[in-house]
């Protein structure tokens, strides 16, 4: 859920970006979330689709031991 004052409230349920079979990693889960979300968030896309961003970065560290994979598209 991201709300800003004034303006409108976005809530994505996770399990309905991305599902997580097996949780292999949780170290950093958190960084690769603000990670998606803040470079969708430079790339101007509008906030739902950086929260979309940001969930499936998380869903891919969750899912792989130690870093993220190269390579991934995350848009």
């Amino acid at each position: 859920m991201l709300s800003q004052k004034n303006k409108k409230i976005y809530s994505l349920l996770a399990v309905k970006v991305v599902k997580v079979d097996e949780v292999v990693d949780v170290t950093g889960a958190g960084d690769a979330f603000w990670s998606g979300f803040l470079y969708a968030y430079i790339q101007q896309y509008p906030l739902e689709k950086c929260l979309d961003s940001a969930l499936k970065l998380a869903a891919l560290k969750l899912k792989n031991l130690g870093s993220i994979p190269d390579h991934i598209n995350i848009l």
